[in-house]
């Protein structure tokens, strides 16, 4: 851009863009020197205007004509380019394996030397006492042939101390034969291998996390749809609303309900469930708010509805009963009650049906069409509060042992343990490249990159607990405290250059 040439007012003299892009807002004429410029004028002067725009898309069509060329290069051999950029990263692992290995090894070497050190004082100590080395032996014969009664007393009272005074001795030698027993290992158990190796992280991403305003408070649900639009589930009314994100702008209402929504679940670009306290679920087109569905079971007000990864919607009701719907046929597929004032968590594949029960801190991943067990995964201490499927290998877990755990789905291995959260772990839900997000019960929000076990970022509330957690497809987190009072947050990922 500096050598792109720039046509002066007034004077019809040319210069060099480089020439007054430093210069003050209104500046003397750089080659007539006989009137001043208006800077901004001059660079919108249209022959400017329009060479400084050609320049600008000269210069992108450079840039994107070198970053053809390089991911030419690179999709020639793809797994050579990916290896060479993590070499470093593979070459500082093994330089802190090996340090630690040799801090280790020295340190054991010193504890070792310790050791063998105190073994001998103790022997030496114990050898010391030559003394006691003797049987020791009471003659009473002494004592039977003197009459004097007081006389024999104080020879046994003598023999006495004499007996004492051995077995203390022989004690002392025994504590110092026997006091390798006594030696513990004191092992931290809040020092984790990853606090004592180190983790990985992408240094070169920052999340910023802004909170944003958008014109919902005091709500039962919201649900973002499509880029620029929420529904939302009034607590004041059974009226359900689709309105513009920005501004909350009606376009449309949804009215059947006799009772207010208390849970929404969008099914797809045109169709969304809600739940209430008249009993049932309603199944809406949102292109035209007529309802198509109405699905009856449930004999108590409905909490939470959810999609399942297998296309099947799930209701629980305040009696704690849990129903898996087809919503299309209005089928009942399943029917289950459990304790109204506990945790269950379920999700449902096209393969497995994946529970954790109110006491349970193991899930278990069961045949879909017969319930057989398949696998347990065991490694909560608490409670399992939530589960996520992050994608087709990997499950999280949340849980009232502060942690999250990803498995693999293939083979029930917990490959990684998110720690950090310093209450328990009430929810989770993902971002659209697969960071995951987390919440805990003091009101915390952590997101993650999991395949790493990296924190990406911490934020600090006081509101409590929420209620639900919901993410749009552009990373956009409302959360619902119990009072009603939604918060709507913006993620963004940057990369630092």
């Amino acid at each position: 851009m500096d050598d792109l040439e720039i046509l002066l007012p007034e004077c019809g003299f040319s210069t060099l863009y480089k020439n007054i892009k430093n210069q003050p807002s209104k500046f003397e004429c750089i080659i007539c020197k006989t009137h001043r410029i208006d800077k901004e004028k001059c660079l919108s002067m249209p022959r400017n205007k329009y060479n400084m725009k050609k320049r600008e898309v000269e210069l992108e069509l450079i840039n994107l004509e070198k970053s053809e060329d390089k991911l030419d290069t690179i999709l020639e051999e793809p797994d050579l380019f990916v290896d060479k950029n993590f070499k470093e990263i593979e070459q500082i692992l093994v330089e802190r394996r090996e340090n630690l290995k040799s801090k280790i090894d020295d340190y054991y070497d010193d504890l070792k030397k310790r050791i063998d050190r105190e073994k001998k004082v103790r022997i030496n100590r114990a050898l010391s006492h030559s003394d006691l080395f003797d049987p020791y032996e009471v003659d009473f014969s002494e004592i039977r042939s003197t009459p004097d009664f007081d006389h024999k007393m104080n020879v046994l009272q003598d023999k006495l101390k004499g007996v004492k005074y051995r077995q203390n001795g022989i004690n002392s030698m025994l504590e110092d034969y026997e006091i390798g027993k006594n030696f513990k290992l004191d092992v931290s158990k809040s020092v984790s291998v990853e606090d004592f190796f180190g983790r990985i992280q992408d240094g070169n991403l920052k999340v910023k996390f802004t909170e944003i305003f958008l014109p919902f408070k005091t709500e039962n649900d919201v649900k973002f749809f499509l880029k620029d639009r929420i529904l939302t589930a009034s607590s004041n009314d059974p009226i359900i609303r689709l309105c513009f994100k920005t501004n909350g702008k009606c376009i449309r209402v949804f009215r059947g309900h006799k009772d207010l929504v208390n849970s929404l679940c969008v099914l797809s670009n045109e169709t969304f469930a809600s739940g209430s306290r008249d009993k049932t679920i309603r199944i809406w087109n949102i292109l035209t708010g007529y309802c198509m569905k109405i699905l009856k079971g449930h004999r108590s007000s409905i909490s939470v509805l959810k999609l399942f990864h297998s296309g099947e919607l799930a209701s629980r009701s305040a009696d704690g009963e849990i129903i898996v719907w087809n919503y299309r046929t209005s089928e009942l597929k399943i029917s289950q009650k459990v304790d109204p004032n506990t945790i269950y968590v379920l999700e449902r594949t096209l393969k497995f049906t994946i529970t954790s029960g109110p006491s349970d801190k193991v899930i278990k991943i069961q045949n879909i069409d017969s319930g057989n067990n398949l696998k347990i995964l065991h490694g909560h201490t608490d409670v399992v509060t939530c589960l996520l499927i992050l994608n087709v290998e990997l499950l999280c877990t949340g849980s009232y042992d502060k942690t999250i755990r990803i498995w693999d789905l293939d083979n029930a291995d917990c490959v990684r343990v998110l720690k950090g959260h310093k209450e328990k772990v009430r929810l989770m839900n993902k971002l659209k490249n697969d960071e995951l997000v987390s919440v805990s019960m003091d009101g915390e929000i952590r997101i993650w990159n999991v395949f790493i076990g990296s924190c990406l970022s911490v934020v600090q509330n006081d509101f409590g607990p929420i209620m639900p957690l919901e993410i749009s497809e552009n990373n956009e987190i409302a959360i619902v405290p119990f009072d009603g009072n939604i918060t709507f947050w913006k993620v963004e990922f940057e990369k630092s250059i």
